[in-house]
């Protein structure tokens, strides 16, 4: 049903409602939503990409990535988290290889999306996990109230698989996820603990001043790293990707300052689509 609050929401960079109707399945109600088309998805074109050891063009990814920053920023204005982006979540119209056709992006699947008028509960009290893994922020790793930067780092996941053509924190794939034990119990670690282990092992693990990463029980035992450090790691993880495109310093900086363990210290969405980055490209 959260779908039908499309028909609420007026922007050129999401996926548009044309109608809804309730028709009978067998003895039952159904529900039919007819949305606008939107090309194909983000996941395929970086696929493709990939697979053709063909970095996208830098400045289709700056295109791509500006118009799911405004979306994303025009969500925010609306008090809605959208809570699960992901390449696969985004469509696209035109060729990212042909600069005489126009790419339009448009975000989809509001299935997880929600208010934040009021706070969110705790992550481990919603009904639903909310984001997928790999693009799953630290916050909701660490099992702590969240807020509109889970979108943020979701956005700074995405762009790190555009340029580096590979996702950037998958969890189980560069380390053996068997076997694996946290440190502090002893027990054997769950997917949220593999991942947070995995972001932490390229950004460093969370500040003392993060009071709230400081309480959990979850909070890796892993040092914090300077930036200068992180932009490094960084670097060398995206250098890495299977289809890896030129990363000017513009490209860098957005991407730490989105991936920031810290969600206080990320960019908001309207403070993103104004980034340098964006005007360089």
């Amino acid at each position: 049903l959260r779908e039908l609050a499309l028909g609420a929401l007026a922007h050129e960079n999401i996926i548009g409602l044309r109608g809804a109707a309730v028709e009978k399945v067998g003895k039952s109600d159904g529900l039919t939503i007819v949305l606008e088309h939107g090309g194909v998805d983000l996941d395929r074109r970086i696929r493709d990409a990939r697979d053709a050891h063909t970095p996208l063009p830098a400045r289709s990814v700056a295109c791509i990535m500006r118009q799911c920053v405004d979306a994303v920023a025009y969500l925010h204005r609306k008090w809605i988290m959208h809570r699960d982006l992901k390449p696969a979540n985004v469509l696209l119209t035109g060729d990212p290889f042909d600069p005489a056709q126009p790419l339009v992006a448009k975000l989809v699947d509001f299935g997880l999306a929600r208010s934040f008028r009021a706070p969110p509960q705790p992550f481990a009290k919603v009904d639903a996990r909310v984001v997928s893994l790999f693009w799953r922020a630290p916050e909701l790793l660490l099992n702590l109230e969240y807020g509109p930067p889970v979108d943020v780092w979701s956005l700074g996941c995405i762009l790190a698989e555009l340029v580096g053509g590979s996702i950037l924190f998958k969890a189980g794939e560069r380390r053996a996820g068997a076997g694996r034990v946290h440190v502090a119990s002893g027990a054997p670690m769950d997917t949220d603990a593999e991942q947070l282990h995995e972001i932490c092992g390229v950004l460093g693990g969370p500040a003392d001043t993060w009071a709230d990463a400081r309480a959990s029980s979850r909070r890796p035992q892993i040092p914090p790293k300077h930036e200068k450090e992180i932009r490094s790691a960084l670097n060398f993880r995206l250098e890495g990707g299977e289809a890896c495109g030129a990363i000017s310093k513009h490209c860098l900086d957005l991407m730490t300052a989105m991936l920031s363990l810290e969600p206080s210290r990320r960019p908001m969405a309207r403070e993103v689509a104004s980034h340098e980055y964006f005007s360089a490209a």
